[in-house]
């Protein structure tokens, strides 16, 4: 069994993420949760199967915390649509964790076979593999968290270890090891947990968390949860040094192996929340005063709560140091954070493709109204208003927003064929997450435009820049209260867009094809955010948008009015799927990829609007699109635009 204080904070962070959580985010992303790790992730394997340091009984309920409250691997799972169980349940599970289990070693490390339930993880591990025909399935989130039973050997059951952290062991006296053996083994040790990590990866694993052991790493933090006055020990800094230096070798173990996974910083969010207890409603932080009060975790329920402590109000549920409800909420929360916020932070991409490919036809149409071939060496002058509502929803998130934008363009008509012009024009759109947050994302564009036309034959041509800039709220649940991460991010579109087209005149009606091809370049720069212990930085995201369109317009003039539509058919020619880069701030960690949120690659937009002569040189116009039948989106947008020419 692991006592460490590790344990505690993984379980800290966990449940919280459930209870905070709105209900519409519950959209499963993975197709399964599998967890390998120790007491911090046990769910409940000894509630089925005997526990030898329970005098040889099942245990129950069985989890390593303040039940009914949840272990943070059970919450977290939750959160993606998947229910998480102990693999020693009748029906088979897909938590493999085990209380008292270390890397590689059997039987909790005692040496002892009625331990034997105790497996380490890398039994975990192959048991896993050898279940599953040695494939593991791709679209699962996999957790990897292990090590600190290996660490604390003289702080747990598995006494036969050697001691790789303190300078001093059980009884006062010396460690055996130098402090240099001591280092030696951490690093093997790291390497060892990285070994399981290449080895789901190799066999097909793609999303893989893995969370570091915790430690105290201040003085204070230790005076904080009493830690001389619970262990009998004071506490020092190489303790810190050494827990920390297996957390580093395990990471940088793996980045060796060109595996990418989801560094969680478990052991910063503990530290900060022991020092900031007040923010998540915690009382009580004394480790020697847990929920369960001399009763182990494993065996706790709530008729065992002591009074005045709850799962809520205090951090500890046993003195073995695992956690209650609230530090398992927490965890939960701060997984799940890492494991949304590169699809969250791929909106700022994705938003402005979709505005931008959307007003390069407004730009383009403008083209069409202002062509006035029956008054060449003219001068014309246009202005436009939009509106937008788009709503894309996805595994990841969903966002909402409404765009408003304006533009203003001038041309010449230089000859009966030939149009050329410029425009300036701004848009802003504050989108809202569906997982709480924001970011307002504005634009300014400068364009120029072409229109050609030759008998029926005609063709629209434009090229643009956008300088975006976009504020970012990015509120992260945890545990009972909220942190906003905040900052400024610049980007940029570039587009290309060209339409051609033949008409056929009959009566007062003029209609036929359209086909059209656009390239849109939308960049946004990398940043960091600011302010919390959960705030990440995020590499630069590029989409190359290329967009074939083709179908069929419509436009008629009766007396005055000159109603008009069209349905365009839409389909993205490049590939789409892209990577977003995602790094810690609260310790140097390798970077992690996550998918960007995706959206459909067709749809169809379909218009329908009416102009009004006010006079021979000036035409208002107002049009309503819609688009369909795009998977993750929804679209639509009103424009109102006034042309004229002198």
């Amino acid at each position: 069994m692991n006592l460490s204080v590790s344990k505690s904070f993984n379980r800290l962070l966990i449940v919280a993420s459930l209870i905070c959580l709105p209900a519409g985010v519950f959209a499963q992303s993975f197709s399964n949760s599998i967890t390998f790790g120790d007491s911090n992730s046990d769910s409940g394997r000894f509630h089925y199967l005997l526990n030898p340091t329970t005098a040889g009984s099942v245990n129950t309920p069985g989890a390593y915390t303040t039940s009914p409250g949840l272990m943070w691997s059970q919450s977290l799972g939750l959160k993606f649509g998947v229910t998480v169980a102990p693999s020693s349940a009748p029906s088979g599970g897909n938590n493999y964790a085990a209380g008292g289990a270390t890397v590689n070693t059997a039987n909790g490390g005692t040496g002892d076979v009625t331990f034997t339930n105790e497996w380490s993880a890398t039994a975990q591990v192959a048991a896993y593999l050898a279940s599953s025909g040695g494939k593991a399935d791709p679209n699962a989130l996999y957790t990897v968290y292990i090590g600190n039973n290996d660490l604390h050997s003289w702080f747990n059951l598995a006494a036969g270890l050697p001691d790789l952290v303190d300078a001093t062991v059980a009884g006062g006296t010396a460690n055996p090891l130098s402090l240099s053996q001591r280092q030696t083994r951490l690093i093997a040790l790291g390497n060892q947990t990285a070994s399981l990590v290449q080895q789901l990866s190799a066999a097909g694993a793609r999303y893989i968390l893995v969370p570091n052991s915790i430690t105290l790493n201040t003085q204070a933090a230790a005076d904080a949860v009493n830690y001389t006055g619970t262990t009998g020990v004071a506490w020092n800094v190489g303790v810190a040094n050494a827990v920390q230096l297996y957390n580093s070798s395990m990471w940088n173990g793996i980045a060796v192996y060109g595996v990418n996974f989801i560094p969680a910083d478990f052991n910063s969010v503990a530290n900060y929340v022991i020092l900031n207890a007040a923010k998540f409603g915690i009382t009580n932080i004394d480790w020697s005063k847990p929920v369960c009060g001399a009763v182990v975790s494993i065996n706790c329920t709530s008729a065992n709560w002591v009074a005045g402590r709850t799962p809520y109000n205090s951090l500890f549920a046993d003195t073995n140091g695992h956690l209650a409800t609230s530090g398992q909420n927490i965890q939960s929360d701060y997984a799940y954070g890492l494991l949304i916020a590169p699809g969250q932070v791929s909106m700022l991409a994705n938003q402005a493709s979709i505005s931008q490919i959307a007003m390069n036809n407004s730009y383009l149409d403008q083209a069409t109204y202002s062509f006035r071939g029956s008054a060449p060496k003219t001068l014309g002058a246009w202005a436009l208003g939009g509106v937008q509502q788009v709503n894309m929803s996805g595994s990841q998130t969903s966002t909402s927003s409404t765009p408003y934008n304006g533009a203003a363009g001038m041309d010449y008509q230089y000859d009966a064929n030939v149009l050329l012009g410029g425009f300036v024009g701004y848009g802003q759109a504050q989108v809202n997450y569906s997982t709480s947050g924001n970011f307002t994302q504005s634009g300014t564009t400068l364009g120029a435009y072409s229109g050609y036309k030759d008998g029926a034959i005609w063709a629209n041509g434009l090229v643009a820049y956008n300088w975006l800039n976009s504020n970012v709220n990015r509120v992260t649940p945890i545990g009972i209260t909220s942190f906003s991460n905040a900052s400024t991010v610049n980007g940029s579109n570039t587009s290309v867009a060209v339409q051609t087209g033949y008409n056929f005149d009959y009566s007062v009606i003029n209609h036929g094809p359209v086909v059209g091809y656009a390239y849109v370049n939308t960049s946004i720069n990398g940043f960091t955010e600011s302010g919390n212990f959960n705030s990440l930085q995020f590499g630069s995201q590029n989409i190359n948008a290329q967009v074939g369109s083709v179908g069929y317009q419509a436009q008629a003039k009766v007396g005055d009015w000159l109603p008009f539509a069209k349905a365009i058919y839409n389909s993205q020619l490049g590939n789409l799927d892209r990577l977003v880069t995602t790094t810690l701030t609260t310790v140097a960690a390798p970077s992690y990829t996550m998918p960007a949120m995706d959206y459909g690659r067709n749809w169809t937009n379909l218009t329908a609007g009416v102009g009004y002569q006010i006079d021979p040189k000036t035409v208002i116009r107002a049009s309503f699109t819609q688009q369909v039948a795009q998977q993750s989106v929804n679209s639509y947008n009103a424009i109102v635009s006034l042309n004229s020419h002198f």
